[in-house]
């Protein structure tokens, strides 16, 4: 399911999925990078690099989390940068999720 999540600063509306993110999943740091969510670029790429010096064990397991959990640590960042749900519905699968507790 994807939502709209609009800044109030700025008015910029984006558009972000919940749930996992498979692209996490396939691409690892690349979807941080193409996101510029810089923060979890630098965590995913680090993981990369010990996942390599690991044969990949590390690496798949933080793959794997990052899937789970991506779209949800983006949202929050999201959140924290003074984006708000864009209509009831967005704020709703946020209530639901645990990410948003604003009425």
């Amino acid at each position: 399911m994807k939502i709209n999540l609009r800044n109030d600063d700025t008015g910029v509306i984006k558009q972000v999925k919940i749930g996992p993110s498979w692209t996490a999943l396939f691409f690892g740091f690349f979807v941080p990078l193409f996101r510029a969510d810089w923060k979890f670029f630098i965590i995913f790429f680090i993981f990369f690099v010990i996942g390599c010096m690991t044969f990949g064990i590390v690496g798949l397991i933080i793959d794997i989390i990052g899937c789970v959990k991506y779209n949800d640590w983006y949202i929050s960042d999201l959140l924290s940068q003074h984006y708000r749900p864009a209509d009831d519905v967005a704020a709703e699968a946020l209530k639901q999720r645990g990410l948003y507790f604003k009425n």
